[in-house]
Parts: structure tokens; sequence; C-alpha cells
């Protein structure tokens, strides 16, 4: 006969389910839907940046990315460089954070907030990617930092070879365990070709890299409580690169 501990509650139906607690899946499947085409907006009029009271992204030291060095040098005053920020996938660059996108169909949609270091991934659901899509395409109308173009990059081989699941330890507290946790394989992962990544790309002009990475990083995704707003992106590292795709630092 057995026996209850009289502590414990009657088992329910949930408890008896695999437990999505425990895992988060990502999704695999081609990206193209989630974001509506068009998804390439290229650059309007030349008009020239306005720098006046606006600010630059101070929250980190930039790395820069050999041969470069700091401070940046500007070769010439419409050099174009672009920030690539990952949806689904690992940048060529050491100490870039990469990126993956949760299953609308088996994970928790509200996304997660960002890690506290650049080693955890960006976690996106497709409502947070879409949002952050209209959120840059309205900076770029909005924006004082001259003319901006945006594209959605989306590779060749359309599925990713990341694990398809991300373990969670079980936590009495549920939503800290899946707002917070990360799979320890992303601290061993390895880079993938840029062309097998993911990713939104900002080309702007040179001189206002700094003041763009400061407007990416004002991107909240806003959930269903208006006092609760998600920092999707928080303590990521981004890279910018040169007009040849070249690395140039990591900020």
């Amino acid at each position: 006969m057995e026996i209850k501990s009289p502590d414990k509650r009657p088992r329910t139906p949930e408890d008896e389910e695999p437990s999505k607690r425990q895992k988060l899946v990502l999704d695999t499947a081609p990206l193209d839907n989630v974001i509506p085409e068009p998804h390439l907006y290229p650059s309007g009029d030349n008009k020239a940046p306005d720098l006046k009271k606006l600010l630059s992204y101070a929250k980190s030291q930039p790395i820069p990315i050999h041969p470069h060095t700091l401070p940046i040098s500007v070769s010439h005053v419409h050099s174009r460089r672009a920030w690539l920020i990952p949806v689904r996938g690992t940048l060529p660059w050491d100490r870039a954070t990469s990126a993956v996108v949760l299953d609308p169909e088996f994970s928790p949609q509200t996304p997660q907030p960002g890690g506290t270091t650049s080693s955890e991934p960006i976690v996106w659901t497709h409502a947070a990617l879409l949002a952050f899509w209209q959120y840059v395409l309205s900076f770029r109308q909005k924006t004082k930092l001259g003319s901006l173009s945006l594209s959605f990059t989306t590779p060749e081989t359309r599925h990713s070879n990341l694990n398809a699941h991300l373990d969670l330890s079980n936590d009495d507290d549920e939503e800290v365990s899946l707002l917070k946790k990360r799979n320890q394989d992303f601290h061993k992962r390895i880079a993938h070709p840029l062309a097998s990544v993911v990713y939104i790309k900002i080309y702007h002009y040179a001189e206002v890299s700094m003041h763009v990475r400061h407007g990416i990083d004002l991107f909240r995704f806003k959930t269903e409580s208006p006092e609760r707003r998600i920092k999707v992106m928080e303590g990521a590292r981004l890279v910018l690169v040169d007009e040849l795709s070249n690395g140039v630092l990591i900020s």
C-alpha cells in the first residue's frame, strides 16, 4: 500500500506532463515568415547626422577587432558601418553574443531578459523579434542620426545546428527558473560562419556608430502587463562591421 506524506499535495495532470519548466524548445525552422517583407529597407536621402543632445552607448568598453585599435578612426565623412544583431546562431567573432529563438508551440512566449554576461545568448520569441523589427523601422524613420538602412538576413542553410533543447534545472520559483537559467553548452559554443547566422543588420554613417548602438539598447519588449518591459538584449555584445562585413569592434 502506498503511503502518501501528509505535507505533499495530490499530483495534478500538469505534474504528469514532461515538464515544460525543465526545457525550452528552440525553433530551428525557417524564420522568413516571422518578419513581414520587405526584408531590406535601403537608405533614404543622405541627410547629415545631427548629434546634438543625442546619447552615445557607454554601458561597456568597446573591444576592437584586429587590426583595429581604440579609438576607432573614421576614414572619411561618408564611411558606412553596420551593427549585426544576432537572431539565431553565433557570429564568427570571439566574445560576441549568440542568439536563439524559442519554438512558439512548445516554449513559453514571454521573451527572456538578457543575461548578466555576454556569454549568455539573446533569447528571442517570435513576438519579440517582430517587435524589435518594428522598433528599428520606427527608429530609422524618426532618428536624427542620418540615413539608416536595415536588412533581415537568413542563411542559405535554413536549419541551425544548435541544440534544440535548453535544459533547465528545477527551481521553486518557476518564472525565475525560466527567465534566468541558461544552458551551459553556450559557454562552449563554436562560432559558425556569418553566412549560417540569422541576423538583423543596421547600416549607418560610421561617425554615429555608438549613437546607433545606444538606440538599439533602448529597445524594450512590452508585455501584457504595462508595468513590465523586458530588456531582451541586456548585457549583449554586438558586432560592428565595415562596408565589407569585416569586424571593427564589439560592444
